[in-house]
Order: C-alpha cells, then sequence, then structure tokens
C-alpha cells in the first residue's frame, strides 16, 4: 500500500523554494517517481490545471488515469498555487 503526502513550502519571494523543490523531484529515483512541473498564474482555470494533470497520465480505463511511466507515482510540483 502507498502512502501519499502533500508538502506545502512556505517563504519570502525569491528565497529558493521551486528551485529546490524542483532540484529534489530531478534527483528522486526515475523508476518510482515521475515527475511533473505545473505553474499557476493569475489566468489559471480549472480547466487549465485538469488539462495539466491529464496531459501528464495516461488513461487506463474510462475513469482511471496512471503515471506514464509503468510502475511509478506520479509526483506534481505546483508552483505559485496562491495566483488565481
Amino acid at each position: 500500500m502507498y502512502n501519499d503526502y502533500n508538502v506545502l513550502l512556505t517563504g519570502e519571494t525569491g528565497v529558493g523554494k521551486s528551485v529546490i523543490a524542483k532540484d529534489f523531484m530531478m534527483k528522486a529515483d526515475s523508476e518510482k517517481i515521475d515527475p511533473a512541473f505545473v505553474n499557476f498564474s493569475g489566468k489559471t482555470t480549472c480547466r487549465n490545471l485538469q488539462d495539466a494533470f491529464e496531459g501528464n497520465l495516461d488513461q487506463k480505463r474510462k475513469n482511471e488515469l496512471a503515471p506514464k511511466v509503468r510502475g511509478s507515482r506520479k509526483v506534481f510540483l505546483i508552483d505559485d498555487i496562491n495566483m488565481p
């Protein structure tokens, strides 16, 4: 059984939160973790977010999405979540 975690990095503008998170995800074991990066802006809509998620996943069945890399877990980094 998998454990699910949510991590929220907070801090002042320009301290490197995004760089640290992206670097960590890129150095992770690529056979276990398949990273994806989503950036929010003031114009991000629900549809944009849905397209970002579905575009990074493969449809296995009618209502089931899965990572493109078989046997791995998809990990999304959502940057600037406070923007919309």
